[in-house]
């Protein structure tokens, strides 16, 4: 990843860390960031519909894991 991507992939932690950003707001700056940055991610090879899939999944596992990476 660029250092471009790394530190906006960062603000978006920080952000829902230091509680700037609402649980809703951070789910949907990481769907906008993966989105936007999906060749860079390595996303590209997904077809639109299974990448479609694949962020509605994680859309319901985003706010999960960021809690989960907090507590460590």
């Amino acid at each position: 990843m660029s250092e471009k991507t790394t530190a906006e992939a960062r603000k978006i932690w920080k952000d829902f860390s230091e509680k700037k950003t609402s649980e809703e707001e951070t789910k949907n700056l990481l769907l906008e960031f993966m989105f936007r940055r999906k060749f860079e991610l390595g996303l590209a090879s997904m077809g639109e519909d299974d990448f479609s899939d694949f962020l509605v999944y994680m859309a319901e596992h985003f706010v999960h894991i960021l809690k989960k990476y907090i507590l460590k």
